[in-house]
């Protein structure tokens, strides 16, 4: 007969709740436990085996944004018709000092700001020229949240139309919202059970229709920089400090492959004070900052260069003679302070 002790009852329950709480955690963390705690009835302690470390995203605020968004009309034929929803707009705060160059910006920063991966912003930037006009992008954006949103209320009416007993949904033209929707539910019904009576597809749907709206609707394009270049700071901004994600200096793609030809462009014939400023800073790197059109002919190159030290000689001699007169005039107003001074003496 085999005699089990207290001591090794004890043991035992220990790595019993040990094993169901590792359990019950996994299972709980996609589902934003322990940020997401639902009823807190006991509050929560550290004891958790997943605690990480304390980051500058935790003590963000976050953005709260209604969807469906909320109606704006700015017309009479919106007032009537309605206005076309559109996303949220992040905006951008640009700045230029000669510390940070002339592309610099921040935006107000929270928590569940979402951005696109570095490469697949790498490769809009490179491979389809998009760093600088994001107008296309905010187009795209906004057309994809607008097919969200009709999604959602497709699935809203797919709901409502189960109310009517009456209407036999399988037949033309209500089929189609049967065609869109109930699709959810033959997959989600094949890997879970339905639950008391209630299948559990529709409001899957309806969480991930909601999280990739949300998704759409916080999503920031960071064109000239790469997402992970911001910066976390914080600045005085409406009368009150706010956390901001800070952009600056040499974007990183500028440096790995080029600056935009476009953008060289812009420079030489709208901006020379970029220019000079991006010579300055950069030009130890053997970067290519005036355009191709002067890189590609030396002659023109040239001639850039001369007129640039005409222009520096032309600044330095209107300096010196602009020091010469004063020290001219300042001496002859000297002399005649000194000889007025010598006749009165002499006169009194």
């Amino acid at each position: 007969m085999i005699k089990i002790n207290k001591e090794d009852l004890l043991e035992l329950r220990g790595k019993y709740f040990e094993f169901v709480s590792h359990c019950f955690q996994t299972f709980a963390k996609p589902f934003g436990f322990p940020e997401i705690r639902g009823m807190e009835v006991i509050p929560p302690d550290d004891n958790y085996w997943w605690i990480r470390e304390t980051s500058p995203v935790d003590d963000l605020p976050l953005r709260r944004l209604r969807f469906p968004p909320f109606s704006k009309p700015e017309n009479y034929f919106e007032v009537l018709f309605g206005d076309r929803p559109k996303p949220a707009f992040t905006p951008r705060v640009y700045y230029e000092n000669a510390a940070d160059g002339f592309y610099s910006y921040y935006i107000e920063n929270y928590k569940n700001l979402r951005f696109l991966p570095d490469w697949f912003s790498e490769f809009l930037q490179i491979k389809l020229n998009i760093c600088n006009d994001l107008s296309l992008l905010e187009l795209g954006r906004e057309a994809l949240f607008l097919l969200i949103l009709l999604y959602y209320y497709t699935v809203i009416a797919r709901v409502a139309l189960g109310w009517f007993v009456t209407i036999n949904p399988y037949i033309f033209p209500f089929s189609y919202l049967i065609m869109a929707v109930d699709w959810i539910d033959e997959v989600v019904t094949s890997l879970a059970p339905v639950l008391g009576g209630f299948g559990v597809g529709t409001p899957v749907l309806f969480i991930c229709v909601g999280k990739f709206a949300d998704y759409i609707n916080n999503l920031v394009f960071t064109m000239p920089y790469l997402p992970s270049e911001g910066i976390f700071q914080k600045t005085f901004l409406q009368g009150q400090i706010k956390n901001v994600l800070t952009f600056k200096d040499l974007p990183y793609l500028w440096y790995k492959y080029s600056i935009p030809n476009e953008i060289r462009e812009f420079w030489y014939t709208d901006r020379q004070d970029i220019l000079k400023f991006m010579q300055k800073a950069y030009g130890q790197l053997e970067m290519r900052i005036l355009p191709d059109r002067l890189i590609d002919h030396p002659i023109n190159q040239v001639i850039y260069q001369t007129s640039c030290l005409f222009q520096e000689l032309n600044g330095k001699e209107n300096d010196f003679i602009h020091s010469t007169s004063e020290q001219i005039l300042n001496t002859t107003i000297f002399s005649l302070s000194f000889e007025t001074l010598f006749h009165i003496t002499l006169n009194s």
